[in-house]
């Protein structure tokens, strides 16, 4: 019953800040997995941000990665991601290698609770410093998977901070959404996001971010 209520009230707080003062942004994060073995898989997205409310796409990535899962409670996946991020009307590209560690804590067919630890060695473009840091993401994730007669859908809500030397904790997404499948080999994925991040001035500033997918299988 708690885990009803929590996903009952964690929307209610996102939407009340849904129409605050703030950006409005749509993202779209098309994916692949291919099966290589019985614990292990490749997996490759492509990512596209649109935002000073939807006029300007100013973000897309390629992200690869190989996920290797140990056993039902922990997985391992080394990848690496680039990235095009538009600075003053011209495109700045980083190429950043990574490894993402996630603690299954509930694994169940009612309940999947999940902890994934990002770390990213960011090879930041002169455009950015110039540097190179280590970002760490940590991702807090509840899902819920419902059967309703022969359909399937599985809410989720998630809450993601991202820190980084010089700028410490610097932005926050707090998601709503559900995965909806297809087919056995694909699965669509919309969400709500309250993005919070740190300016240039290190001030927070909030986003409203609407985001819709499609992950394929194979």
């Amino acid at each position: 019953m708690k885990k009803w209520l929590l996903f009952l009230v964690f929307p209610l707080t996102l939407f009340a800040k849904l129409f605050e003062d703030g950006d409005f942004q749509i993202w779209n994060t098309d994916a692949i997995s291919i099966r290589l073995s019985p614990r292990s898989s490749f997996y490759g997205d492509i990512e596209f941000r649109y935002g000073d409310d939807v006029h300007k796409l100013y973000y897309k990535h390629i992200h690869l990665q190989l996920d290797w899962t140990l056993n039902r409670y922990f997985s391992i996946a080394p990848g690496f991601r680039f990235t095009w991020l538009r600075l003053n009307d011209k495109w700045v590209k980083e190429n950043d290698p990574l490894i993402i560690f996630t603690l299954y804590l509930v694994n169940s067919r009612s309940l999947v609770v999940s902890n994934r630890c990002w770390f990213q060695y960011r090879n930041l473009p002169k455009e950015l410093g110039g540097k190179q840091r280590i970002l760490y993401r940590n991702r807090f994730q509840m899902l819920f998977p419902w059967k309703m007669g022969s359909s399937q859908i599985n809410p989720y809500i998630s809450d993601e901070i991202f820190v980084q030397k010089d700028w410490g904790f610097f932005e926050n997404r707090a998601i709503i959404g559900a995965l909806i499948p297809r087919s056995e080999r694909a699965y669509f994925d919309f969400y709500y996001m309250y993005l919070s991040t740190k300016d240039h001035e290190r001030k927070w500033v909030q986003s409203n971010v609407f985001g819709a997918g499609v992950h394929f299988y194979f």
